[in-house]
């Protein structure tokens, strides 16, 4: 239904994640025919037809991608959903962190209206998403965690915030200090041909010791599987390993990646293998050698054939 708005225009674009709204009857969906993943709605009527369809609106008009980590070809994620009065929930990433936006889209013809957003300030967890919208008004269920946090699911309610969001169950026992909890710093750097990646940077964390005798510490590169999702901040074991004995660690969201919009995601179209490595390399020349580290070693998410 969403095709004869979008796919069937003969353009190039990606359509994900259908879902009528409950009160409306209007169906939402995420396209990226503006550069990102945007929420949009379409009113079908009595005068609706494949030749003459009616013009679906950006509710959400963003330079931020809204599909989730890996929009497209991984099951059951879901960048937005519906409260029980109607109103719009989505989250989308910025800076490392979630954002958690809630919009009227009820009572007026165009984009939202009386847009809220929501992140750590408010109670939510660093990095979430699959969200879900409870049984009361207000309450919203959600995947999330933070660096110290494995993944969890929360129960979070818009009117007790910025009381924390509630951990209902989660995938590890494993917790440790915050003395030894490497906290990442999302960074840029430039790549071939005069592009710019992005990635996050895991500096060494352990309080209980300081290195004297090197000026700077070795940094291993790692790359996320997919090969067109994106790494994510919550804890992972793999990474805070290292950073709790000395080395700093390059988590790189290479060309290709999700979150940064349709270009840089097209990126590796056709150049598996030819645009991602040079993202993960040139992530140890540039700024971040020289200010952070003295040897580097590739470690990837997944077996070769996956990327």
């Amino acid at each position: 239904i969403a095709g004869g708005t979008t796919a069937d225009n003969g353009e190039d674009i990606s359509v994900l994640q259908p879902l009528w709204h409950p009160h409306t009857g209007e169906l939402f969906y995420i396209s990226d025919e503006s550069g990102f993943y945007n929420i949009y709605k379409t009113t079908t009527t009595t005068t609706t037809t494949k030749d003459s369809p009616q013009p679906a609106v950006n509710v959400l008009p963003m330079d931020y991608d809204f599909g989730g980590a890996a929009p497209g070809w991984s099951l059951g994620q879901q960048g937005f959903t519906f409260l029980k009065d109607g109103r719009l929930v989505a989250t989308y990433t910025k800076q490392g962190q979630s954002v958690l936006v809630v919009a009227n889209v009820t009572t007026a013809p165009g984009p939202a209206t009386e847009v809220q957003e929501f992140g750590t300030d408010h109670g939510l967890p660093r990095q979430f998403g699959g969200i879900v919208a409870g049984r009361s008004t207000n309450d919203i269920y959600l995947l999330g965690g933070s660096p110290s946090t494995p993944t969890s699911v929360y129960k979070w309610n818009l009117d007790e915030s910025p009381r924390a969001a509630r951990i209902l169950a989660n995938s590890s026992t494993l917790s440790f200090s915050n003395d030894i909890i490497s906290n990442p710093q999302a960074i840029s750097f430039p790549t071939s041909h005069g592009k710019e990646s992005y990635g996050y940077y895991y500096p060494p964390t352990n309080a209980q010791y300081t290195c004297q005798t090197e000026p700077a510490p070795p940094l291993l590169v790692k790359a996320h599987g997919g090969p067109t999702a994106c790494t994510g901040t919550t804890f992972n074991a793999n990474i805070q390993y290292w950073t709790s004995r000395g080395f700093a660690v390059l988590d790189v969201d290479y060309g290709g990646s999700t979150g940064y919009g349709r270009d840089y995601r097209r990126r590796l179209r056709k150049s598996w293998g030819i645009v991602d490595m040079p993202s993960i390399w040139s992530s140890k020349t540039r700024p971040i050698r020289s200010v952070c580290a003295l040897t580097v070693e590739v470690r990837e998410d997944s077996p070769p054939w996956e990327h």
